[in-house]
């Protein structure tokens, strides 16, 4: 523990949640405690938080090894911004992420037009492998000597918190639409106030709905799955 300054008349103790307090005698304030400095290790009895006004916050950190205990790559920590998130930090950037919804669960689902990766572990509520195309895109139908059929469309999801790592031009609507349908990389678009026009291009992974605010998102998908969005949430729509 690195104290900076004496404080005189003071006790340290440990709590039996675990937390070692430093107070001073005559008042029982609390001066500094290890819960507000954590590792490695979650108690139960621990808290994660971010103060807007200080930008302090009580974040986790990962061992460098097995072996040693040094501050590692990963950190864990909730980011104070208008829908609060926790999110993972590997070397300073963000490596998954995920709004704070009380004590509920997030629970996923795959988009009209995906399949569970793994349907075993998915029933499991394991969701780690994610979802995979029922059907393939255009581009790659054409790559594979397949049948070409009629260019893809896209899915519109309302309110969603859009992934990380998107890909900004300045062009607006429809132009955003067409830059994305004419690059066979491209799985995703949306417009964004500020931002302008976002892409994405491989995997599409942390797409979250929100119950209010939020952006549209344009996943893109076969034309033949657009044809059954009749059992599909009324959220979405075809574009």
């Amino acid at each position: 523990m690195n104290v900076t300054t004496s404080v005189p008349k003071s006790t340290a103790q440990l709590l039996h949640s675990g937390n070692l307090v430093l107070q001073q005698n005559t008042t029982g304030t609390i001066i500094w405690q290890s819960f507000q400095r954590p590792c490695d290790t979650l108690l139960s009895m621990m808290k994660m938080s971010t103060n807007r006004i200080t930008s302090n916050k009580v974040q986790f950190t990962s061992w460098k090894s097995l072996s040693d205990p040094s501050i590692g790559s990963f950190s864990v920590s909730i980011q104070a911004l208008s829908l609060p998130q926790v999110f993972i930090w590997k070397d300073g950037s963000p490596y998954w992420r995920r709004v704070v919804h009380g004590m509920s669960s997030p629970i996923c689902s795959c988009l009209l037009g995906f399949k569970p990766n793994n349907t075993e572990e998915w029933n499991r509520g394991n969701w780690t492998s994610g979802c995979v195309r029922s059907t393939p895109l255009q581009c790659e139908r054409v790559a594979t000597g397949g049948e070409i059929g009629k260019m893809d469309g896209f899915l519109t999801l309302n309110m969603m918190n859009i992934p990380d790592s998107a890909d900004s031009s300045s062009v607006l609507e429809p132009d955003c639409k067409q830059q994305c349908l004419q690059n066979c990389s491209c799985t995703a678009y949306a417009l964004n106030i500020g931002t302008g026009c976002l892409s994405w291009t491989g995997r599409l992974i942390d797409a979250q709905k929100f119950s209010s605010a939020g952006i549209d998102f344009n996943v893109r998908v076969a034309y033949s799955e657009l044809g059954e969005l009749f059992c599909f949430p009324t959220s979405t729509q075809p574009t």
